[in-house]
């Protein structure tokens, strides 16, 4: 997966859109010191992209300093699940939360050592994740047809 990848991914699925600045390297730096890793470079790319377009998913904003109050932070996120404790479900604390699917379920990237990324569905009701992709850098297509599905319900 390359740069060029990645912006063909996001004009096939959705529209282009202003609405919140880039991940500031700070905010980059928040996050891995908060996940205990680093991004690799087109995770870094991509995520600070999905800022830039308008999705039929929620996605979650990086930047923590500026953006839409209304729109959650990944950091937010990640918060909230780690307190939300049901039916003896735990959210593993290694998922980075990227999309809002609806209904509660969430995308995320794992970050854990060897910097696979894998990619997963949460299931908020089910309270059950699924691995999507076993690395980030093999999962636009699952991406692309989650993406197309949502927006044919809306």
């Amino acid at each position: 997966m390359n740069q060029d990848n990645i912006l063909d991914f996001l004009n096939t699925i959705a529209s282009h859109s202003s609405i919140y600045p880039e991940p500031s390297e700070q905010d980059w730096r928040v996050l891995e010191e908060r996940f205990g890793c680093s991004f690799p470079d087109t995770l870094r790319f991509f995520i600070s992209k999905l800022q830039n377009y308008d999705f039929p998913l929620e996605v979650f904003r990086i930047s923590i300093s500026s953006g839409n109050p209304n729109n959650a932070t990944v950091l937010m996120i990640y918060e909230q699940e780690l307190e939300c404790e049901t039916d003896g479900y735990h959210w593993n604390p290694q998922i980075l939360p990227i999309f809002h699917v609806g209904n509660g379920d969430i995308i995320g990237v794992e970050c854990k050592a060897g910097g696979e990324f894998p990619l997963y569905y949460i299931y908020h009701e089910d309270r059950y994740t699924e691995l999507l992709a076993e690395k980030f850098e093999n999962s636009l297509p699952i991406l692309e047809s989650l993406m197309l599905t949502e927006n044919t319900k809306t």
